[in-house]
Parts: C-alpha cells; sequence; structure tokens
C-alpha cells in the first residue's frame, strides 16, 4: 500500500525536518525544483522532437507567495542551464523570504521576472507553483483570474506538489483550480489527489522524493493509505496436505422470497475467491435458482410461516462458520428484520452486513446507535453501503458525504465502531483510525449485483486474519483489526481488478455482475 499524506502531515514532515536534521528548506527546495526541472526538460524535449510546439515557445513559472513559488522559480534557474527559456510571473510582491531569496538569484543571472501577468498563451510549458498544500479558502480575486488565465492558454501544465486551488485533504476544489496535465508530489502523495473531483485536475501524478529522512517519516501517524495493484494476495496458501475445511466455511444469509439473485451472486463470488465451503441460507422458493446456478452450496431453507426456526438455526450455528453475510436480497418486511437481528446479536464472527440488512440497520439506529456492536464478536462488524445507503444510515445528505467523504467516512466508522467500505467512484475502507482507498475498477462495475459479488470476497478475504483471544491487551486487539481492515481492503481490490478484468473482455457497457464474478479468476490465475 502506498502511503499517503494530509496536508498538515506534509506540514509536519517539513517541520521535523529542518528541526530534528537541520536540513535548511531550502535544500529541500533545490530538490524539488531538480525533479520539476528535469520534467519540464523531457517534455519540452520530446515536444519539439513530435512538433508539439515550435521552439520559440518558451517556459513560463508561475508563483504565488510561498514555498511552491521558491520552487518553481529555483527550477526556471536549473532550465537555463540547459539553454531551456525560462520566463517568471510572480503574483505578489509580498513573498516569503525564501521565494525572494530564489527571486534574488534568477534576478543575476538575467531572468524575465514579471508582476504583471503576461500573454500565456506565448508558452508551450507552464509550471503551476500559486498554491500549495497548506489552501484551505476559496481562490478569488486576482489570483482567481490567473488561474484561470493559466488553464485558457493551451500550454502542457505541470503542477508543484498540487493543482493550485485543490484541497490538499478532501480533494475539492476551492473555488478554482489549475487543471494539469501532470503532477509532480514531494515526498509522498497527498491524500485529497486521489479522490475526485481532484483526480480530474492532477493529470499523471509522479512522486518526487527530496530527501525527507525515513526516521523522520516515521514520527508521522500512519493514517492514510492508496491500494497498489501487488495488494491483491488474498488467498491462504493451499497446501497439498489440507482439505474444503482449510479454507474456510462462509453462511450466506440472503434472498428473501423470490429474489435469490443476489445470495448467487454473493455465494459464487465467496467460493470463486478462494472459500473451501459455503452455505446459503434462503427462501425455499429460492431452491431452484441457487442450485442450478452454484450447485456446489449447502442450502439451508426456510418457508415464511418458520421465521423463528430460521432465527433459532442462526443462533445456534452461525458461529460454527468462518464468517457470515447478511443482506443481498433480503428484503425490509418483519421476517428480514428478525433475520437481521439474530445474525447481529448472536454471531461472534467476521461479519459483513450487506445491502437490505443495512437499511433495516438504518432504521434501527434511530433508536440504538450500538446496533453493529457486539461484546463478543472477535472483530469490528463490516459494513458495505453504497453512497446512498451511507445517507441512510447517517442521515447526511449525499452532497454533505461527497464534499469530505474521508473525514465523514472516518467520523462514522469510529461512532459505529465498524469497518466501514463506503462504495463510490472511489472506495474509502476506514476503521475510524486508518484509511485506505482503492482507486482501481472501472465504470462498468456500476450494475446490479457488483455489491454482492463484493461482500463475497469480503467474506473470504476475512478468513486470513489471524484470530485474536479474549485475553489480549488493547493493543494486541488493536494490531488484530488493523489486520482485518487490511484484509478488506485486499478483498476491495480484488473485486475492483476483477471488474478490469471483465471489462477487457466484455466492455463496460456490458458488463453484468457476473461477468465480475468470472474476473476473480482471470485476476487469481
Amino acid at each position: 500500500m502506498e502511503r499517503l499524506y494530509s496536508a498538515e502531515q506534509a506540514r509536519e514532515v517539513d517541520r521535523l525536518t529542518s528541526e530534528e536534521c537541520h536540513i535548511p528548506s531550502i535544500l529541500l527546495m533545490e530538490r524539488a525544483a531538480l525533479h520539476i526541472s528535469e520534467r519540464v526538460a523531457n517534455v519540452y524535449d520530446n515536444s519539439i522532437r513530435d512538433n508539439v510546439f515550435v521552439k520559440n515557445k518558451k517556459v513560463l513559472a508561475v508563483a504565488g507567495s510561498g514555498n511552491n513559488g521558491g520552487d518553481v522559480v529555483a527550477a526556471t534557474r536549473q532550465l537555463s542551464e540547459k539553454n531551456i527559456v525560462c520566463d517568471i510571473y510572480v503574483i505578489s510582491k509580498n513573498v516569503k523570504p525564501s521565494l525572494k531569496e530564489q527571486i534574488d538569484m534568477v534576478s543575476a543571472i538575467g531572468l524575465n521576472i514579471f508582476y504583471e501577468c503576461p500573454d500565456m498563451s506565448q508558452y508551450g510549458i507552464i509550471i503551476d507553483g500559486v498554491f500549495g498544500t497548506g489552501l484551505d479558502r476559496d481562490v478569488s480575486g486576482k489570483y482567481k483570474t490567473v488561474i484561470e488565465e493559466i488553464n485558457k492558454a493551451g500550454s502542457y501544465i505541470i503542477a508543484a506538489d498540487i493543482p493550485s486551488g485543490i484541497s490538499a485533504d478532501s480533494g475539492k476544489v476551492l473555488g478554482c483550480a489549475v487543471k494539469a496535465d501532470e503532477t509532480l508530489v514531494f515526498g509522498r502523495n497527498k491524500l485529497g489527489l486521489t479522490l475526485y473531483p481532484a483526480l480530474d485536475y492532477v493529470g499523471d501524478v509522479h512522486v518526487c522524493k527530496i530527501g525527507f529522512p525515513a526516521f523522520i517519516e516515521k514520527k508521522v501517524a500512519d493514517t492514510y493509505f492508496l491500494l497498489e495493484e501487488n495488494d491483491v494476495n488474498i488467498l491462504k496458501d493451499r497446501d497439498d496436505n489440507s482439505n474444503k475445511g482449510t479454507f474456510g466455511n462462509i453462511l450466506v444469509v440472503a434472498g428473501s422470497e423470490n429474489m435469490g439473485g443476489a445470495g448467487i451472486l454473493s455465494a459464487s463470488s465467496a467460493l470463486h475467491s478462494g472459500a473451501g465451503k459455503v452455505t446459503v441460507c434462503t427462501h425455499v422458493r429460492n431452491r431452484t435458482a441457487v442450485l442450478s446456478h452454484i450447485p456446489e452450496v449447502i442450502l439451508e431453507l426456510y418457508d415464511s410461516d418458520e421465521t423463528e426456526a430460521i432465527c433459532n438455526w442462526i443462533r445456534e450455528n452461525v458461529n460454527g462458520f468462518s464468517s457470515v453475510i447478511v443482506g443481498p436480497g433480503l428484503g425490509m418486511g418483519e421476517e428480514s428484520g428478525a433475520i437481521v437481528k439474530a445474525v447481529l446479536e448472536s454471531s461472534e464472527i467476521s461479519t459483513i452486513i450487506d445491502a437490505d440488512a443495512l437499511n433495516i440497520c438504518a432504521e434501527e439506529l434511530c433508536r440504538n446507535e450500538n446496533v453493529f456492536l457486539s461484546k463478543r464478536r472477535k472483530y469490528n462488524t463490516i459494513i458495505t453501503p453504497h453512497i446512498k445507503e451511507f445517507s441512510r444510515l447517517t442521515g447526511l445528505s449525499v452532497s454533505e458525504i461527497k464534499s469530505d467523504i474521508v473525514n465523514v467516512a472516518k467520523i462514522w466508522a469510529k461512532r459505529l465502531n465498524v469497518i466501514l467500505v463506503l462504495k463510490d467512484s472511489k472506495t474509502i475502507i476506514t476503521d475510524g483510525y486508518r484509511v485506505i482507498i482503492n482507486n482501481y475498477g472501472c465504470n462498468g462495475m456500476a450494475t446490479a449485483g457488483s455489491g454482492d459479488v463484493l461482500s463475497g470476497i469480503i467474506a473470504n478475504a476475512v478468513l486470513s486474519t489471524p484470530e485474536y483471544s479474549y485475553t489480549y491487551t488493547d493493543e494486541e486487539k488493536k494490531c488484530a483489526n488493523q489486520a482485518q481492515l487490511e484484509n478488506v481492503a485486499r478483498g476491495v481490490l480484488l473485486h475492483a481488478l476483477a471488474g478490469e478484468a471483465a471489462r477487457d473482455v466484455n466492455g463496460n457497457n456490458s458488463m453484468s455482475a457476473t461477468d465480475i464474478v468470472k474476473g476473480i479468476g482471470i485476476v487469481l490465475k
């Protein structure tokens, strides 16, 4: 997993590097500038070779008043040594000492410095150093005008650390923002740059190391992470001396009368992602449908007048399984409510709450915020709402959630004491303390049943989490739940990569949830 920084964490690393390692900020600035100049030179040379723009088109560095401005001004000095003609536009005359020092140096070697906005269309490449990660207010006035001119110029835009106008924490556009062709982030990628709408502004992201010592980075909390493709390995190694029981037995409680499809998808994805056995607890009317699609499963059937009997069966048997899913296709009636309650009150194993079960819990949350808690359960309950289900759970509007999706997810995961898998265009996985972001997948996965497939994969993914004892200390329990969080995230990643595999076979428009199930085997092959 790739570690991410919030704006505050980025500032803390800067501060500690200066105070404890006595590495002056100007040295870090020169290192950042070196990455900028090397990248600009590469783009410049390739563009001339490919006739993208002619030689007399120059490079313009646009500097605000802070350290990002210093980075881009320093880069022009280095570019001049490569015989690349650069001009500098400094938006404000009231600048930080670090930027003033860089301005004095480029003045001494004769580079052009403007304090009024030049015609940006005459420049082939623009380096954006207007704002850094500290921006926390909407852009206005002269700065807004400058950003708009940058975007209108038709130039190739390289942003230093972050496109100006983007929130480093939420990814929001703060009034307006530079739309970069690529972004060079320094030290670590920033949290906000992995989220929408920032993803529409960053272009290609390159992480550039500028010399932050490893021991300094370790002093900053590991809070935010981005999944990488090689994180997908969630399966137990299959020893020759093993049997189906070795690889877990998953219970899927899903499918009210004539709604067996969701349970079929969950059970099928659990099997395809490596589970040894799967039992489907469903309405008797779904028997033929389930067995015709997945004859490998074991069935536990109930009729509409047998609610109490099936609830008793759940209470007596649920903890004999390795993990349990409840909710897909379950419906919202009294019968379904009783079944969900039986699972939540009885389960001591990894418990995944999905689909209709979430809507049932949303109603209960009005009366009892501890609905997901179980003193006996070994790990936090896992809930997998899409954005509208999460809206019903929290009472927040979709727009309120999306405006600060990571922070909202953290707050509610901690409040409900759950591992939250918040499904949107980019999926957020959090236990309220750590956040893992998945940026894989494709728009073809926005199809009915995709979430049911995910729940089955997660139910298998968590089986590799070592069980912990009730005698564990709080710190040991924290580590165990951290392992559970990471396994849930790996399940999310497998689901996303399976979707990409399905897209490669079927295209985005023709994908179905069944295709995603088939994609699991392609990924794990």
